[in-house]
């Protein structure tokens, strides 16, 4: 189907889900890897294929978890509704769930499909619809999924961010870091080379981004040229650039990605 999506509404969140219930659908596969219009590669398919068999079943993801100081600064303090392209604040005073840790991250992932068919079917038990939508997986496999790990992390954690700013990027998060699926993931690591460093004149310039569809400010990172493009392929093959221009072996004490870190690059043009 085709859905109408918001930027920071629950709109993207539930496109989301929606959109791994189809693909359960889509034949065998092992993994999920979102991308936009602008990802490229930065290593061969070949190269992603065997990183992906070494860690079999592990699911990657930005993460951290969030105080309560960094809950209110993303505005989760806040309830929104959604309506006709656009998100309003409805409510200052929204409660933050206590007891149960909340992580947040980025909305950009590599998901593995036992994961993806765990909580596709905890989203469907919660909406009436059983155990459903685990297509080649086997029943066996939901069973001992279902009885190992409850469904009520993932009913209570969609059914508040029915009303967040940006949920996409706290739900896979928070259950991730608050299930079983807590040993089946890399927290620091999503794949990505995403340019989020930003100056005080280069904020200044953008202004406030994404204020004609959210009753505030969003963010987003700076885009990758080709020059940035070409010096991060050499530090990844362990070389830099010096400002001679001249090739020199990279210094290893510094905290530069080292090859294999990142396969993807975010808003390259």
């Amino acid at each position: 189907g085709v859905f109408d999506i918001t930027w920071g509404g629950v709109s993207m969140l539930n496109a989301q889900l929606a959109m791994n219930e189809a693909l359960l659908g889509m034949g065998e596969w092992d993994y999920l890897i979102n991308l936009s219009s602008s990802d490229v590669l930065l290593q061969s398919l070949s190269d992603l294929r065997a990183m992906l068999l070494k860690t079999y079943g592990i699911s990657y993801m930005h993460s951290a978890q969030r105080t309560q100081d960094d809950l209110k600064k993303r505005r989760l303090d806040i309830s929104f509704h959604e309506c006709e392209g656009h998100s309003y604040r409805v409510d200052e005073n929204g409660a933050i769930p206590k007891g149960i840790g909340v992580f947040g991250g980025s909305s950009w992932f590599v998901l593995h499909r036992g994961a993806i068919s765990w909580i596709n079917s905890c989203v469907a038990e919660g909406f009436g619809g059983g155990l459903k939508g685990a297509a080649n997986v086997s029943w066996a496999e939901i069973q001992e999924l279902a009885t190992s790990a409850p469904c009520g992390a993932v009913q209570e954690q969609l059914d508040w961010m029915q009303s967040r700013v940006s949920p996409e990027e706290i739900f896979f998060q928070s259950l991730f870091n608050t299930t079983h699926l807590c040993n089946k993931f890399s927290g620091p690591h999503d794949l990505r080379k995403i340019m989020w460093e930003k100056t005080k004149q280069q904020k200044q310039q953008e202004g406030c981004l994404h204020n004609n569809e959210i009753d505030g400010c969003g963010n987003s990172p700076r885009w990758l040229d080709k020059a940035s493009y070409a010096n991060f392929l050499r530090e990844q093959a362990g070389v830099r650039i010096s400002r001679d221009g001249k090739l020199q072996p990279r210094d290893m004490g510094k905290p530069e990605p080292k090859k294999g870190d990142r396969y993807f690059t975010r808003k390259y043009r």
